[in-house]
């Protein structure tokens, strides 16, 4: 039993080796072969031109990243002097209807800064909203210049 044992091994260990040197000598036809090379370098070139556009799309999202950032910060700005201007109005008319003489007076007082308040608050709206919409449309040019770009580099390629 033994010996058929390595019998067996033996002719499979032969046949293995048999197989092994005849898919040595197989090759791949010519035009496999160069379409394998062509699909492995268009592969590659196809990387290389998504990798550049990828690095120019982070590119661009920081920059509007930054400019959104500092357009927050402009408008924070912007805010807290119009809160810090609107409470400066109120201490002076709760000054001035303290001091005043009567009670018409002090009703004056308060009539005009209501009307006064009225006024300032429609023109902070207003600049808000200029301010903001012009922020909004310096990152949105931002953005669809490096979007723009980044298109035009894959054209390139």
């Amino acid at each position: 039993m033994k010996e058929q044992f390595n019998t067996m091994n033996e002719q499979f260990a032969k046949q293995a080796e048999e197989f092994l040197k005849a898919a040595r000598k197989v090759q791949l036809p010519d035009n496999i072969q160069a379409m394998s090379e062509e699909a492995i370098a268009t592969a590659r070139a196809t990387y290389e031109k998504l990798d550049e556009i990828s690095k120019e799309i982070n590119k661009a999202m920081e920059k509007v990243s930054g400019t959104a950032q500092k357009g927050s910060m402009i408008l924070s700005d912007k805010i807290t002097d119009n809160i810090k201007e609107n409470t400066d109005a109120v201490m002076a008319a709760v000054t001035q209807i303290a001091n005043a003489k009567s009670i018409p007076q002090a009703a004056k007082v308060q009539s005009d800064f209501i009307q006064a308040q009225l006024n300032k608050a429609a023109q902070q709206g207003s600049e808000l909203y200029e301010l903001g919409a012009k922020l909004t449309k310096d990152a949105t040019d931002q953005w669809s210049k490096a979007a723009a770009s980044a298109m035009d580099l894959g054209k390139k390629k």
